[in-house]
């Protein structure tokens, strides 16, 4: 009597067990499931992102190579134009080799723009040649101020070997020539001269004399007179 009416209690008791023996294994699958299905929720949204990433590099890149290829076109053309004016302006100056060099890379470069697909890298070194071939051939400015350089020092030359011809003088740089010529310009003019200037035949007069001579020959006339005993 009491093993039958323990049965169905036990038998409710082993219900209980394996529904709770079911439900956490339930617990622990789904469980599972979550973590997988984050993990791989995350790992196709780190995928994603760095896709998008990458995508991004690649349209900067796109942008820029187009922005250095407008700006390669920009540069070749000024340079074009420079060297085209640079080769007209030096005819009457210009050396003739430098000048054929220039002729050359303008029409190097003149050929590059007319092409129909010119890289980037190709408009730089082509527009970078006819910069230099500019530079070499030079400005009229630079050439004026060459050969005023060379008037100078020839003049300097003059002077050191005039100076230099005055037995025992410790006065021959060419600054003292220049500076003696300043100070008569400052307080002289060549028809008003102070005769004195030139009245002392010392060494130091005969320096003021050379410099005369090549510095400032305007006032040589005044300085004969006086030298001649005028």
């Amino acid at each position: 009597m009491n093993e039958q009416s323990e049965s169905p209690a036990a038998l409710s008791t082993g219900h209980r067990k394996r529904n709770l023996i079911i439900a956490a294994v339930a617990v622990v699958v789904l469980v599972a499931a979550g973590i997988t299905t984050g993990v791989v929720v995350t790992d196709a949204n780190a995928r994603a992102e760095a896709q998008a990433a990458a995508d991004a590099q690649a349209e900067a890149e796109r942008v820029q190579a187009e922005q250095d290829h407008a700006d390669a076109l920009e540069e070749a053309q000024t340079a074009l134009e420079a060297g085209e004016f640079r080769y007209v302006e030096s005819e009457p100056y210009g050396d003739a080799a430098k000048r054929e060099e220039l002729r050359t890379e303008i029409d190097a470069l003149t050929k590059l723009l007319d092409s129909s697909e010119p890289t980037t890298e190709e408009l730089k070194d082509a527009a970078t040649s006819v910069d230099i071939a500019t530079l070499l051939v030079g400005s009229k400015e630079q050439r004026d101020a060459e050969l005023a350089a060379a008037a100078e020092k020839a003049l300097d030359n003059q002077y050191e070997t005039m100076a230099a011809s005055f037995e025992g003088n410790g006065m021959s740089p060419p600054f003292d020539g220049r500076e003696y010529c300043e100070y008569l310009h400052e307080y002289y003019t060549p028809d008003n001269v102070y005769p004195m200037l030139w009245g002392d035949q010392t060494e130091s007069r005969q320096i003021d004399i050379a410099a005369v001579r090549v510095y400032c020959p305007e006032f040589a006339p005044k300085m004969d007179m006086v030298l001649g005993g005028f």
